[in-house]
């Protein structure tokens, strides 16, 4: 029998090219083949108790308001409402009015072994953070259309911070099928939180940003879910994403996708952020998001920049950790 050689696609060779440069970029960081590692038998499942005959069925601790007939209100009707209370009383938490992400989070120990392996820390140095200042101050006054062009000028700035597994993470399955200009979307909007210029959207006051100076920067463990969770506050708050969710969620997704590729899906083990207690979930949100999403902005304190006292003031707040609102002025 004449044993015929298999000739592979061009498709497959170049899958087997990148394949070869992920596991290089691992064995670079001394991690062999992979994070991930050999695959664990699963645990044998425990048998369900069956509930016996007659019992009557438990009442959901949760319950659906559609279900029930009530109406969801809309993004207004949630600002209005979190306006009313917050001038009621500025300290009534209104975590609940926000959308909490459902999705499973990070666990801890896998988030901190993730940024060890990278040497990443979460907190800018002195001249990153200058140049974070100078590419934020970049993109306001230049016109960097496409996200090709704002790539390229956000790396030309001095001193900007760029992690490795950036590049990682665009040279990955991951994204590596997709036409160059989704690429483009999706690093731009990493790039800008990794290098702590952070991300806000038209009509949000300039300190209210994701991943700033005044917070922590994106790092390859960052939690994604709590990082949305902030978002979603900001929205409630200050302006709706109406890009469908390019300004930032698809690109954390990505990240997320990511994280899970690298050290399997069950690095997300943590508690979902909607399981957990209000005051609990309250508690774990970062200082620097609260001041910006308790209270929100009324029509005359969007209309117009603060004054410079009420810069100080704001800033005097965040480094105390303040938790209160800003006072109208």
């Amino acid at each position: 029998m004449v044993k015929v050689e298999y000739e592979k696609s061009e498709y497959e060779q170049e899958r087997d090219a990148r394949i070869a440069r992920n596991e290089a970029f691992m064995r670079s960081l001394g991690l062999g083949g992979g994070l991930a590692g050999p695959e664990e038998p699963k645990k044998p499942k425990k048998p369900r108790k069956k509930r016996p005959r007659g019992s009557e069925p438990r009442e959901g601790s949760r319950k659906s308001g559609r279900i029930a007939g009530e109406i969801a209100p809309g993004f207004e009707d949630a600002n209005a409402i979190a306006l009313a209370l917050a001038e009621a009383d500025p300290n009534t938490s209104t975590v609940r009015l926000f959308r909490v992400p459902r999705g499973k989070r990070i666990h801890a120990q896998r988030s901190a072994e993730l940024d060890s392996i990278c040497t990443e820390t979460n907190q800018l140095t002195a001249a990153e953070a200058a140049a974070a200042a100078a590419a934020r101050a970049a993109f306001e006054d230049s016109n960097w259309k496409p996200e090709s062009a704002a790539r390229e000028g956000l790396a030309a700035v001095p001193g900007i911070r760029r992690p490795a597994w950036l590049d990682s993470l665009e040279n990955s399955a991951i994204l590596s099928s997709k036409p160059q200009a989704h690429v483009d979307k999706v690093m731009i909007v990493l790039e800008r939180l990794a290098a702590g210029c952070g991300i806000g959207l038209p009509g949000w006051p300039d300190r209210a940003r994701l991943c700033d100076a005044a917070q922590r920067p994106l790092t390859l463990g960052t939690d994604i879910e709590m990082l949305k969770y902030c978002g979603k506050r900001l929205e409630t708050v200050h302006g709706e994403d109406t890009s469908n969710g390019w300004a930032y969620t698809h690109a954390l997704g990505k990240l997320k996708a990511y994280q899970g590729m690298l050290m399997g899906d069950d690095v997300f083990s943590e508690e979902s952020l909607a399981d957990l207690d209000d005051a609990v979930l309250e508690f774990i949100v970062a200082d620097a998001i609260k001041p910006l999403s308790l209270k929100p902005m009324t029509p005359e304190e969007r209309a117009g920049p603060t004054s410079p006292e009420d810069d100080a003031a704001i800033a005097a707040a965040l480094a105390e950790g303040a938790r209160g609102t800003r006072s109208s002025t």
